[in-house]
């Protein structure tokens, strides 16, 4: 099933069971006791399969009600590839499709790499960091 139509089954109905990564998420989230009620959360959502993948099973814990937290969906774009606003706006049109709140920001990481003399790795952990705090 491709991750549209996923989405378009979440939004529909909850199935009867969760699937195997929501469980194994449950789990994790437990053993590290995070909030499991009664919080604001902040899910960073680059777009990609990782990033997509936990905010889908954040919200499918939610809908079983196992978990009732209020996610915010945070999206950077770097501006580091040609389709970085596409990037950007499927997040913020996912994030609101589940129906959260979306907060996207934009940093110049190429400025800030050859001003601070830090590698690229480093400039976009710096930016992701100071973004979400």
């Amino acid at each position: 099933m491709n991750l549209m139509a996923k989405i378009d089954r979440v939004n529909r109905n909850v199935s009867p069971r969760l699937s195997k990564f929501a469980t194994a998420l449950w789990k994790e989230w437990q053993r590290l006791r995070l909030p499991e009620s009664d919080a604001n959360i902040i899910l960073a959502v680059s777009g990609g399969a990782d990033s997509t993948a936990l905010l889908l099973a954040v919200d499918e814990l939610i809908k079983h009600r196992k978990l009732r937290v209020t996610p915010v969906i945070a999206h950077l774009n770097h501006g580091l590839r040609d389709e970085s606003k596409e990037d950007a706006q499927w997040v913020k049109k996912l994030a609101k499709d589940l129906g959260y709140e979306v907060t996207a920001g934009t940093r110049a990481l190429k400025e800030s790499v050859s001003k601070r003399k830090v590698n690229l790795e480093q400039a976009a952990r710096d930016a992701r960091y100071d973004f979400l705090a």
